[in-house]
């Protein structure tokens, strides 16, 4: 991930782009994930965590025998919690610092013994019930209600993650009203928010096109647009899905949806783009693909029809080609 301080201009839409200056200089390389804090603070992690102030850097690495220090750091993603504290899932496990005290804090996961080694930690997300969803390279999906962690002896912090029922989860994401979605394999499935997490809650979501065909489900990026409706970035393009299938789901096993599905190919002649991330304001989606690097926008309205063409962004050359 590139983080975006010479200006400069892309070609075609009047989108400024400014590079930070002095990230190689510092040491900041192979950017793992970005995320701002209340007070604007830029927070990056690889390798290590830096702390971005709009003018200065602040770096937090790794020491041998440093109980204060990240435990590794090949740092992968980060949630801030509702306190400030930041969660910081590495390929050691998870670390929890606090901003204020610029203190870290070990938090074992898989196993209570000094021997037990820390899962790889893929992914991050705080749901509407203030639990921490941990998700890991190793096929395991972990637990830790927050609250319990904030009231609790910090002496007995590994007895408080719980290994879920899930296992072999790809894809998690949290939407604003807390439903959880999880994708396993090509199978996209929601938990209700609200509903303990556990597999018998979970409803299979059964995506289907305008004519009618089951759709599997290979989504990578996923994103919840302001007006409620969800774009996944499948392989080779992007789905819609409005959320009116969210009705009442208690007692469901499966839900149909139904989603309209835009081939990137249209775009570019590249069969099989994976699309990473997206982000969306209220007319426009962004989103970054694995294959031409760099960042996408199209114009799109709140019943989901998007505009062509696409719009490259190369942020090393905003004027060039894909």
């Amino acid at each position: 991930m590139i983080f975006l301080a010479v200006t400069v201009q892309a070609r075609d839409a009047g989108y400024l782009f400014e590079e930070v200056r002095g990230l190689e200089e510092n040491g900041i390389n192979n950017i793992g994930d970005i995320i701002q804090d209340e007070k604007g603070f830029i927070w990056l992690t690889g390798p290590g965590l830096t702390r971005f102030d709009g003018m200065k850097f602040r770096k937090f690495v790794h020491e041998p025998f440093c109980s204060n220090c990240p435990s590794t750091n090949e740092l992968i993603d980060m949630v801030i919690d509702k306190k400030g504290n930041m969660w910081i899932g590495s390929m050691e496990g998870i670390n929890f610092f606090e901003p204020r005290t610029e203190r870290f804090t070990r938090i074992k996961v898989g196993g209570q013994d000094e021997q037990s080694r820390q899962p790889r930690i893929s992914q991050l997300e705080i749901d509407s019930s203030n639990v921490l969803w941990i998700n890991t390279f190793d096929d395991k999906l972990y637990l830790l209600d927050l609250d319990e962690f904030y009231r609790s002896d910090s002496s007995h912090f590994e007895y408080l993650v719980h290994e879920s029922e899930f296992s072999a989860v790809e894809t998690l994401y949290i939407d604003r009203d807390g439903n959880v979605f999880i994708r396993k394999g090509t199978t996209l499935y929601v938990l209700p928010a609200g509903l303990m997490p556990v597999k018998s809650n979970l409803v299979h979501i059964i995506l289907r096109d305008t004519d009618g065909n089951v759709m599997r489900a290979r989504s990578i990026g996923f994103s919840q647009d302001p007006y409620g409706n969800y774009w996944l970035g499948n392989s080779g393009g992007l789905i819609f899905m409005q959320r009116d299938f969210l009705g009442d789901l208690t007692g469901e096993d499966s839900v149909r949806a139904t989603v309209r599905r835009y081939e990137l190919s249209v775009f570019w002649d590249s069969p099989g783009i994976r699309i990473d991330e997206i982000f969306t304001n209220r007319n426009e989606i962004w989103f970054a693909t694995y294959i031409h690097g760099g960042v996408h926008s199209a114009k799109y309205d709140s019943a989901g029809n998007i505009s062509s063409p696409v719009h490259y962004r190369n942020l090393e050359d905003p004027g060039g080609e894909p």
